[in-house]
Formats: structure tokens, C-alpha cells, sequence
């Protein structure tokens, strides 16, 4: 009788036992679970201020750019900038990359061409991206350049991608020592005619600039 009552008091503490056991596995996976969610949430957390720094990065890059030009930005032209964990592409109105790929020139198109930027932020396995649109100051939008025609022949002459929205004031002068009249019509926001009367071939220096934020 002692011997089936000791077995039964075994048996009952190997059931309590596993119940503990059970109890302290089921708690630990949870404990495991809600600490892979909190490092994957703090993951992209860090992956998040990370794009927010390369767009911070780039809009600085661009205020204090003194050239005025893309170029200063991007010297490479390639329309993105990496560093540091984020990747950030520069994007024109309609959001296409600002680069040579796309027909720019950044030597000679104004940063007012970047209306938005599309930064990328990396930590770990985690990615997160963020767009944000780029205010531009009242800067003077003008571009210029030098083109070469000939008698009574009219040029074509184009501005670089973005660089105007309307039609700006054109202004040209011939730089020859032959006495050439200069004149320009058909002034689009992509370009104008160029025009002159000459007994030979001539240059002539331009200048485009838009009304609305140059005066």
C-alpha cells in the first residue's frame, strides 16, 4: 500500500513538475518574441532617422551651394547621394532623377530643378524610405551661353533641362569684330531662335532670365 501511494506522489510531482516546465518554456518564447519585435522595431527606427538625416544632409548641401548649380551637389551627375547609411535621389517635377542620364547637365542646371528628394535609410536588414518636397527660395532663375551662327542664318539655341518654367527675357550681343544685327524670337521655357545678319560667321553671347524672381 506505502509503495503504490509513493508511486502515485511521484507521479503526481513528475505532473506538477512538467506543468512548471511547460508554464517556463511558454513564458521564455514569448519573453524571446517580444524581444525580436522590440530589436526589429528599434531596427527600423534607426533605419527611419537615417533617411531623415540624408534628406537633413542634402537640403544643407543645397542652401549653402554658392554656384547655384546641381554640379555643386552632385558633382558626379549620377542624381543620388550616398553616405552614412542612406541613399538620397534628386527629383525634378516630375519626379525623374536629376541626372545625365536623364538629359542634365549639372554643370548648368540651377538646384531650383530639385523639387523633391527620396531618401533611403539602411541599419541592419532594415529599410526605410521617406520623400519629402524641397522649398525653394526666391532665387533668380538665369542661365546664359555663347552660340555660334552665320549670315542670315538662325540657331537654335537650348536652355538646360529645368531651368524655367515659362518663358523668360531673353537678352543677346554679338561678340565679333564684323558689325552683325542680332535679333531672337520663338522664346519658350525650353529655348529661343537666334538670329543675325552678317558677311560671315559670328558668335553672339546670351543671357535668359525669369521676371518673377529676378526683380
Amino acid at each position: 500500500m506505502k509503495t503504490k501511494l509513493k508511486a502515485s506522489a511521484l507521479v503526481v510531482t513528475m505532473m506538477i513538475l512538467g506543468i512548471i516546465l511547460i508554464t517556463a518554456l511558454s513564458i521564455s518564447l514569448v519573453s524571446i518574441k517580444e524581444r525580436k519585435a522590440s530589436l526589429g522595431s528599434n531596427n527600423s527606427d534607426q533605419a527611419f532617422n537615417t533617411a531623415q538625416n540624408g534628406v537633413e544632409s542634402v537640403l544643407q548641401q543645397i542652401k549653402t551651394n554658392s554656384s547655384g548649380m546641381v554640379a555643386a551637389v552632385d558633382s558626379s551627375c549620377n542624381g543620388t547621394i550616398s553616405s552614412g547609411g542612406y541613399s538620397v535621389q534628386l527629383l525634378d517635377s516630375s519626379s525623374k532623377v536629376i541626372d545625365s542620364a536623364n538629359g542634365y547637365d549639372c554643370s548648368t542646371t540651377p538646384v531650383s530643378s530639385i523639387t523633391k528628394l527620396k531618401s533611403v535609410g539602411t541599419y541592419g536588414q532594415d529599410q526605410r524610405a521617406i520623400e519629402v518636397a524641397v522649398a525653394q527660395s526666391a532665387t533668380c532663375k538665369m542661365v546664359h551661353g555663347h552660340s555660334v551662327t552665320g549670315n542670315n542664318i538662325c540657331t537654335n539655341v537650348t536652355f538646360p533641362t529645368g531651368s524655367f518654367t515659362q518663358a523668360p527675357v531673353v537678352l543677346a550681343t554679338p561678340n565679333a569684330g564684323a558689325p552683325v544685327a542680332v535679333s531672337y524670337n520663338s522664346i519658350t521655357s525650353t529655348g529661343f531662335k537666334l538670329c543675325g545678319q552678317s558677311i560671315s560667321s559670328y558668335t553672339a553671347d546670351w543671357i535668359a532670365f525669369d521676371t518673377a524672381t529676378c526683380f
